[in-house]
């Protein structure tokens, strides 16, 4: 799915509903989304950083978590 895809599936629900993301496919657990997150990429079921900013710095990340230009940009949902 995309972000298009997804705001088109988004805006037929009215504002006020919450949205709850599943543990895993098997629906072995569910919490409310927390954040959405746009400094990702993604490869092969693997999810790292576009960019290294200040505050991934801060928290201790560095070059080595970057994905390369192999990476696709996404968004990831956290809760």
């Amino acid at each position: 799915m995309n972000v298009g895809e997804l705001i088109g599936e988004l805006q037929k629900l009215p504002k006020e509903t919450i949205v709850v993301i599943a543990r895993d496919e098997e629906g072995n657990g569910f919490c409310e989304l927390g954040t959405i997150d746009d400094n990702a990429c993604y490869l092969d079921g693997e999810v790292r950083m576009r960019e290294l900013t200040d505050d991934a710095k801060r928290q201790g990340f560095t070059e080595e978590d970057l994905g390369g230009p192999e990476f696709e940009p996404c968004v990831t949902l956290w809760p």
